[in-house]
C-alpha cells in the first residue's frame, strides 16, 4: 500500500485569465476545482495509473468537507485527521496569452501535536513491510521541523519505504533519518549542500555522499535539463523531452506518484530492484510529470499520455 501525507491540503481552484493584467479588471474564461496539496496530488496521480493509495491529510471546516467529498468523487481512499479552522483554498491564475502562472495561496489551519500525534498512530498501526510512504511538501507553521524524520524512523521500524520530497529544516532532518529516496531538485541540492553545482558530475558527487550516508536513491530533478538519478555507486541521466508546457502546477508530485507505483509493483513481486530498475521506473515518473505539465491548472497527465510519453525518454548509465 502506498500512503501520502499530506499536512496543508487545499482545494486548489485554476482560473483562466486571458492577457491578465494587474490593476485591472480582468475576465475568467474557465475554471477548474481540484483537490490540492502535494501529498494528495501524488495520490490524484498513482489514481491517474490506475494504482491505489490512502491519502492522509489534516482536514478542517466547511472547505475540509468538501475536500473530503471531492475525494470521494474521484475515487481516492483517504484518512482524515480533522483539525480547527478552515482548509485553505489556492488560486491559480493560468494566462494563456503570456504562458504564466500565478499562485495566490492561503495559510491554511494551525496544526497542533494532536493531529500530528493522530497521523503517528495511524502510520504506526497501519504500516506493513515494503509498504511506501510519500512526504511532500514544506511544513506548515509551528509544525516541528523534524516531524518528516520522526515518521522516517517509523516506517524504517516497520519495513517500509519513504520517498521524501521537502526543502529546508524538513529535508536536512529527514535524510538524517535515512529515507529510502530523496528528490531535491537542483536548488535544493545547492542549499543542502551551501555550493554552487556546475555540471551533472558536481550534482552526481553531491548525490553520493546523501547515498553514502544511507539513502538507496537519490533523484535530483534539473528542469530542462532532465533528471539524474544517483545511488552510491551509480549514476543515470534521464534526458529532458521538449514538450509546450501549459501548467507546472502538480508536475513533481507527479513524478513521485508514478515512481512510489513503480517501486511498489518491484517489491511486490519480492524482487530487490536493480539500478537500471529504478532508473526506468524514475523515467516513467518523468513521463507522468510531463503529462502533467501539458494540461492547463491542476490537472493530472492521463495514463495514455504518460504512457507514450515514457515511449520517447532516453535514458543513459554513464559511471559505475
Amino acid at each position: 500500500m502506498i500512503y501520502t501525507i499530506t499536512l496543508n491540503p487545499a482545494i486548489d481552484k485554476a482560473v483562466v485569465v486571458d492577457n491578465f493584467r494587474t490593476d485591472e479588471v480582468n475576465r475568467v474564461v474557465k475554471i477548474q476545482q481540484d483537490p490540492g496539496g502535494k501529498g494528495i496530488n501524488v495520490s490524484n496521480m498513482i489514481n491517474q495509473l490506475h494504482g491505489h493509495s490512502i491519502a492522509v491529510m489534516v482536514a478542517g471546516g466547511h472547505n475540509g468537507k468538501m475536500l473530503e467529498e471531492m475525494l470521494v468523487k474521484i475515487g481516492i481512499q483517504y484518512k482524515s485527521i480533522r483539525c480547527k479552522g478552515e482548509t485553505r483554498i489556492n488560486i491559480k491564475v493560468v494566462d494563456p496569452m503570456n504562458k504564466t502562472f500565478t499562485d495566490i495561496n492561503e495559510p491554511g489551519p494551525t496544526i497542533g501535536m494532536s493531529e500530528l500525534n493522530a497521523i503517528q498512530t495511524f502510520l504506526k498501526d497501519n504500516l506493513k513491510e515494503n509498504d511506501l510512504v510519500t512526504l511532500s511538501g514544506s511544513l506548515p507553521e509551528g509544525v516541528p521541523t523534524d516531524i518528516y524524520a520522526q515518521w522516517i524512523e517509523l516506517a524504517n521500524s516497520k519495513g517500509a519505504k519513504v520517498i521524501l520530497d521537502a526543502s529546508g529544516e524538513a529535508l536536512i532532518k529527514g535524510i538524517d533519518a535515512k529515507p529510502y529516496m530523496i528528490k531535491p531538485n537542483q536548488e535544493e541540492l545547492e542549499a543542502y549542500f551551501d555550493a554552487s553545482l556546475k555540471s551533472d558530475e558536481d550534482v552526481a558527487t553531491c548525490g553520493k555522499i546523501l547515498s553514502a550516508k544511507g539513502i538507496s536513491y537519490v533523484v535530483v530533478s534539473q528542469g530542462g535539463e532532465g533528471c539524474l538519478v544517483v545511488s552510491e555507486d551509480q549514476v543515470g541521466k534521464i534526458s529532458p523531452l521538449q514538450l509546450s508546457v501549459k501548467s507546472t502546477v502538480g508536475a513533481g508530485d507527479s513524478m513521485v506518484a508514478a515512481i512510489a507505483r513503480g517501486i511498489e509493483d518491484v517489491f511486490a513481486s519480492d524482487e530487490v530492484p536493480e539500478f537500471e530498475n529504478i532508473l526506468e521506473i524514475v523515467a516513467y515518473g518523468a513521463a507522468a510529470s510531463s503529462a502533467s505539465i501539458e494540461q492547463e491548472g491542476t490537472i493530472m497527465g492521463k495514463l495514455e499520455r504518460v504512457n507514450a510519453l515514457y515511449e520517447l525518454i532516453e535514458t543513459n548509465v554513464w559511471t559505475k
